[in-house]
């Protein structure tokens, strides 16, 4: 797992464990908000959460096909994934 800034592994099982929440907490927005197009820091700001936590999260959602991009910034969910997605 990346922490989203700067590349680096994260290891420390504690820090782990709380990016759970976040990514629980982004796969519930993008559930019950579909079709809002958002970037991270915006997304950051609505669930009152730390960029770097929320990075992370959605790293995680993107590599498992869950979220993608349009342009460079810009978050959507894959129709339809989320509703399957679990969170960890």
């Amino acid at each position: 797992m990346k922490d989203g800034l700067s590349g680096n592994n994260i290891v420390d099982p504690e820090v782990r464990k709380g990016l759970d929440p976040v990514r629980e907490e982004v796969v519930r927005f993008f559930r019950d908000h579909p079709f809002l197009l958002v970037s991270e820091g915006r997304l950051a700001v609505l669930l009152c959460r730390p960029v770097e936590m929320v990075t992370a999260a959605v790293n995680a959602l993107e590599g498992e096909g869950f979220l993608f991009r349009k342009g460079e910034e810009t978050l959507l969910c894959v129709e339809g994934c989320l509703v399957e997605a679990k969170p960890t």
